[in-house]
């Protein structure tokens, strides 16, 4: 019970702290470590940057949707019935960033 209560308190506030700490403080251009690292987002320092503004962004808007989706299931649905939920929602938004994140480079960056 407990790992459900920790898994829907938290999702939506960690990718809306991680879409903040992503957008005010990048990871530096293509370290080996961390970053939102696709071909695309590597190609140059400019790429890089540009994907990491989009990705933050879209992050803080999904960390603030999930809580407030999360926070509805909650109040209709109980704890251990929103898991699988969250699950699908937290790989839907994951996806979809990409995708339009990708979207994003290929219109910013079209003539390169």
């Amino acid at each position: 019970m407990l790992q459900f209560i920790l898994f829907n308190l938290l999702t939506g506030p960690l990718t809306l702290l991680l879409g903040l700490i992503v957008q005010r403080k990048p990871p530096r251009y293509n370290n080996p470590a961390y970053g939102y690292r696709t071909r695309q987002s590597k190609q140059s320092a400019a790429h890089w940057d540009y994907a990491h503004q989009v990705i933050g962004r879209l992050m803080i808007a999904f960390g603030l949707i999930i809580i407030g989706i999360q926070a509805i299931m909650v109040w209709f649905m109980g704890w251990e019935q929103t898991f699988l939920i969250s699950l699908f929602i937290m790989l839907f938004f994951l996806i979809l960033g990409v995708i339009l994140t990708e979207d994003q480079l290929k219109r910013r960056f079209a003539d390169s």
